[in-house]
């Protein structure tokens, strides 16, 4: 891994217009209940996003101890 990734600790976030534009294309037409894992959920922005379009529990799993910290906040169930 190069010095950049290793200091981000190789973290990438999904940009937010990525996360809208996979919304308007995933449809919950029944409202079923369920839930969506994002299992390296950074800060859990992408998750709570698309959990919310579809009516959905969020759950959320990250490594670093900040960006948990973060995800916790936002995901209804997060683990470290």
């Amino acid at each position: 891994m190069r010095t950049i990734a290793r200091a981000k600790a190789g973290f990438y976030p999904t940009p937010e217009p990525v996360t809208h534009a996979i919304a308007k294309l995933i449809h919950n037409p029944a409202h079923h209940p369920g839930r969506l894992c994002d299992p390296c959920c950074g800060v859990g922005q992408p998750a709570r996003t698309l959990a919310q379009s579809l009516g959905l529990l969020s759950f959320g799993i990250e490594l670093d101890k900040e960006r948990f910290q973060a995800s916790k906040l936002i995901l209804n169930h997060t683990l470290r």
